[in-house]
């Protein structure tokens, strides 16, 4: 066994050192131990690739979202700190760790002096995911071929004098299939770490009056009232302008299935902090609580006993949220409608 056994590292016994080793090798697990004080990060003798001290060895791109993640952990936005960023070995190449843990010791003013938890070499399932998306990203061009066909052609049968009703049916069919593609795009690279967003200064009032416009027909179509009910004078957000309004195409449709005819949605904005706290209130059958920590998990959809779309929405909105460094989440009564909310950046 590696180590000095008398020094009793993380104040174990010998027996169970030796147990652990065997469980955590066989694993193929590491042990971290965290100050967040002086910024140490120290790995366990179980990790033999990694040096003793491993805060030079993580990769500069993703040094920020470490912090963050542990800046979001000590917050209580979550339960565990985790994260997914590259790590050096000693032989100098770069492996995708995913590092899981949470705090184990405080000081007398309850401040943090002591993290640990575990690592795990993600590199395998980081490739596969990669060749995952490559091969999406084909498939979905390829798919797209076909469909810009079909959308000219219902052109030409509406100037052929073929019926509106038809022509409408075959583009809505054609867009349904279009978006269908990209949310599985979406996901892919979100799961795959590749999603990014590109953020420019966007007035939040305006966004919000983008996205009531862009909807309101669909709305309309399902005879419900879209509205807005904002705050005045509100400031500009660091947002990307068209990922924010695909997160309330995604929000407001929702919204519209889950509302009957004579319904109302409602949207909403204001200054929360460094924040502005937007809004999507309906007037639907509401959510079952126990069902509201999963609405975010993709696929998955509220047992009414019938689709709604493929289950992919709510998971790209959390995604381009949470890309924002936002957060977002619902609160609903089943009977009493739901509302969803977000955060977004004020823009600096």
């Amino acid at each position: 066994m590696t180590g000095d056994a008398e020094s009793k590292p993380f104040g174990l016994t010998v027996r169970e050192l030796e147990y652990f080793e065997l469980a955590f090798k066989s694993a193929e697990l590491g042990v971290w131990e965290w100050d967040p004080r002086t910024r140490e990060i120290a790995f366990d003798f179980w990790w033999p690739d990694l040096g003793s001290n491993a805060l030079s060895s993580f990769h500069p791109d993703d040094w920020a979202a470490v912090e963050k993640a542990l800046k979001d952990y000590l917050a209580g936005a979550h339960a565990y700190f985790e994260c997914e960023c590259r790590i050096s070995t000693k032989e100098g190449n770069w492996i995708w760790c995913l590092i899981r843990g949470k705090v184990v010791a405080r000081d007398k003013r309850d401040q943090p002096i002591q993290l640990m938890g575990i690592a795990l070499d993600i590199s395998a399932s980081r490739q596969a995911a990669k060749a995952r998306d490559e091969m999406l990203s084909i498939v979905a061009h390829d798919l797209r071929n076909p469909l810009a066909t079909v959308v000219t052609l219902a052109a030409v049968l509406r100037r052929s004098g073929v019926e509106e009703e038809v022509v409408s049916e075959i583009e809505h069919a054609a867009k349904r299939m279009s978006r269908l593609i990209q949310d599985i795009v979406d996901v892919s690279r979100l799961e795959a770490g590749h999603f990014t967003i590109e953020q420019t200064r966007v007035p939040a009032g305006q966004i919000l009056s983008e996205a009531l416009v862009e909807q309101a027909h669909l709305a309309a179509s399902g005879s419900l009232d879209l509205r807005m009910d904002a705050a005045p004078d509100l400031p500009h957000v660091w947002a990307d302008h068209d990922r924010l309004l695909q997160v309330f195409e995604n929000l407001i449709g929702n919204a519209i299935k889950c509302t009957q005819p004579n319904g109302r949605i409602t949207l909403g904005a204001r200054v929360d902090g460094n924040a502005v706290l937007f809004s999507v209130t309906d007037s639907g059958s509401g959510i079952e609580s126990d069902h509201l920590a999963r609405v975010f998990d993709r696929f998955w959809q509220a047992p009414t006993g019938r689709r709604r779309g493929a289950g992919l929405g709510l998971t790209i909105v959390k995604g381009i949220i949470d890309a924002h460094g936002g957060r977002v989440w619902v609160e609903s009564q089943p009977g009493r409608g739901s509302t969803f909310r977000f955060t977004i950046p004020i823009a600096p």
